[in-house]
């Protein structure tokens, strides 16, 4: 069984004029209570994302698991903030508004896309490490296509789904290759807060 840890850095200082932007003091202990908790599981490997919050997040797990990490190419976010500004509806009016969404057709390719490159992320990963536990420290939205891709979902799924810095959510893949989600979205270690 390949378990994977898959994590959203933690919160980074805000900056509007840039991208790559290092953690917030808040960031810091949201990724040392995440690296606590991960502290007792059987960690081989982490892998990053190149922006630098998701590597000081690993690497601040990393000192708790003793595990190296890896930057690897691929896990850098994704830019969906012209979805934002649709769909969102309180959640009993979203299902029978989901024809109202501007570009609905164009959009369901574009996550269907992203949703494509995240599988394959995962499939690569898999082959590549098989049989061992990895944290994966990335971003929400690749986090979220990846789940919503597993699970089949589509733009209202994805809209739907929200990821907390550090929050934790777990997939298995069996020797077959088949993947399943243990868990979403796991924040409880940030209690302490």
């Amino acid at each position: 069984m390949t378990r994977l840890f898959l994590v959203r850095h933690a919160q980074a200082l805000r900056d509007s004029q840039a991208d790559d932007v290092p953690l917030s003091e808040l960031g810091q202990k949201q990724a040392a209570l995440v690296g606590q908790r991960l502290g007792g599981e059987e960690i081989h490997l982490l892998l990053a994302s190149p922006l630098i919050r998701a590597r000081q997040t690993a690497e601040t797990i990393s000192s708790f698991v003793k595990a190296p990490v890896i930057e690897q190419p691929g896990l850098e976010e994704l830019n969906w903030r012209v979805w934002y500004k649709r769909g969102h509806w309180p959640f009993d009016e979203a299902r029978g508004r989901v024809d109202e969404i501007e570009n609905l057709d164009q959009q369901q390719a574009t996550l269907r896309q992203f949703q494509k490159k995240a599988l394959g992320m995962l499939d690569q990963i898999y082959k590549e490490y098989r049989d061992q536990s990895l944290a994966i420290t990335t971003h929400g939205n690749v986090i979220r296509s990846l789940l919503t891709g597993i699970l089949g979902a589509g733009v209202t799924g994805f809209l739907s789904l929200e990821m907390a810095n550090t929050g934790l959510s777990l997939v298995t893949v069996d020797q077959e290759g088949h993947a399943k989600i243990i868990f979403i979205n796991d924040y409880c270690h940030l209690k302490p807060l």
